[in-house]
């Protein structure tokens, strides 16, 4: 099977997969963080719950049903086992009445960093927001915010990935 180079999101998520299974360590930590959890999610305002769009982790995924502008978040905090360099993900559904400027903010050891994705494309696959030092516990976390978004924005989950040797 030949992979389709003229489309970049799909050739992009295979060469991160391969370059993933690569390198990663064999003892690579994975904590994920859906919506439906029953710990470590803080939501704040009003978000609605469904299922009508495919591609979520889990069995549903929120949506700000475009209103709250400014008030509205969920943060998706895991327990981190061993301190370290951790990829963070995102997954949402895609559709073209998104917000294509919604702010995710990751707390993590050295502060706070605010990635901005397009919720119109990519739905559906974890969307990789970067690699950041977490420290041991629950200090730091993912958060979906509706702040300065002009359509409906989804949260659905985050996922974190070891991606070094512990920090000591």
């Amino acid at each position: 099977r030949s992979l389709r180079w003229d489309s970049p999101g799909k050739a992009a998520s295979v060469l991160m997969a391969l370059l993933f299974s690569v390198t990663a360590p064999a003892d690579a930590v994975e904590i994920i963080k859906d919506n439906s959890d029953s710990s470590g999610i803080t939501i704040t305002g009003t978000w609605l719950t469904s299922s009508s769009i495919a591609g979520y982790h889990g069995s549903n995924y929120l949506h700000d049903n475009n209103s709250g502008k400014g008030t509205a978040s969920v943060t998706f905090t895991p327990t981190i086992p061993q301190a370290g360099s951790y990829l963070v993900y995102a997954k949402w559904t895609e559709s073209w009445q998104r917000s294509d400027n919604v702010p995710y903010i990751i707390q993590h050891s050295s502060g706070v960093s605010t990635v901005t994705v397009d919720q119109t494309t990519n739905g559906g696959r974890w969307h990789l927001l970067g690699t950041y030092t977490f420290a041991t516990g629950t200090g730091g976390f993912g958060k979906v915010s509706n702040a300065g978004t002009g359509e409906p924005v989804v949260a659905a989950a985050v996922r974190f990935v070891s991606w070094d040797e512990p920090v000591a």
